[in-house]
């Protein structure tokens, strides 16, 4: 499947599922987004979702957008060498980490750690022996569910007591936690943990490898560089951000979207059909699986003028 219709009926058709390995469900969660299917999936999404909507990204974002000013400061400013992915890395989890009101720090790099060794488990063979990497990524896992355990009980503490301070009256953690179902109950412990732990992952991997990349592109192209001082527009306080400050980053928008294009964090995926189903003539039974490839599309001369191009104004 590489065209953007094919993708968009793997992708939107109800009659097929998301396909994820026995091994890296275990290493998520039983809970997590990624381990659900059909309406379980639909509903924990919904749950999720409200975290992340205009309204709470509005809120977290002059805390995210401090964490952005503190690291350049501390990590960039007056260095004569950077590495790009190190530092994207750091930086991308020090965001994430922000969320839950944790600071830079032994325990914040622990958690990086661990993370990493996690998501390095994702790629290898499921040996669950001791001196295999998925060994480690399991045991990595259990210290990452333990802490996140410790922080969820202390900020509980802190809620009952109303002694939780101004940041973390806003923060991802607290919203879980304060957050109910569709029948008013709490969310799980499991179900809090599991995605709080996907979150840590998948947006601070993705978004460190496409900083990296959008460096790496706009090193290749001085121009764009150029553009962005000369569309940035004057006596703007670097030091301030508003949702109207990202809305109107249009060129900026251009630049993520087209180092998206050229190297998308995930560059295909397989999903599983739970009915038989005809496809342009051709039948596909149930318990297939189907392979969406959107840099297939990306890549294609009919869809993208020059498609190796780094190329902002399309």
């Amino acid at each position: 499947m590489v065209s953007p219709e094919d993708n968009k009926f793997v992708l939107l058709n109800e009659a097929t599922s998301h396909h994820e390995l026995f091994h890296v469900a275990a290493l998520f969660g039983r809970e997590s987004l990624v381990a659900h299917s059909g309406e379980q999936h639909k509903l924990s999404r919904r749950y999720l979702s409200k975290f992340f909507d205009h309204t709470a990204v509005s809120r977290y974002l002059d805390g995210v957008n401090r964490t952005a000013v503190r690291h350049f400061t501390n990590h960039w400013q007056g260095e004569e060498k950077v590495v790009a992915l190190d530092m994207t890395d750091l930086y991308s989890f020090s965001a994430i980490c922000r969320l839950l009101c944790l600071k830079e720090g032994p325990l914040m790099n622990e958690y990086l750690m661990k993370c990493c060794i996690l998501e390095e488990g994702i790629q290898c063979l499921p040996i669950n022996l001791p001196g295999f990497q998925y060994y480690k990524a399991l045991k990595a896992r259990k210290w990452i569910l333990e802490m996140l355990g410790r922080l969820m009980e202390q900020r509980r503490r802190e809620i009952v007591e109303d002694h939780v301070s101004e940041a973390a009256k806003v923060d991802v953690l607290t919203s879980l936690l304060t957050a109910t179902d569709e029948k008013g109950n709490l969310l799980s412990d499991e179900f809090i943990k599991d995605n709080l732990l996907l979150f840590s992952l998948g947006g601070s991997g993705a978004t460190s490898r496409v900083l990296a990349m959008t460096i790496y592109y706009i090193a290749k192209n001085p121009h764009v560089y150029t553009d962005f001082g000369r569309k940035r527009g004057a006596g703007k306080d670097e030091d301030t951000l508003t949702m109207e400050d990202i809305y109107a980053m249009k060129y900026t928008s251009n630049v993520l979207k087209e180092t998206l294009r050229l190297q998308p964090p995930n560059p295909g995926d397989f999903r599983r059909t739970v009915t038989d189903l005809d496809y342009k003539g051709y039948f596909i039974p149930k318990g297939w699986l189907l392979m969406w490839s959107n840099q297939d599309t990306h890549f294609n001369p009919k869809y993208f003028k020059d498609p190796l191009k780094f190329d902002p104004s399309r």
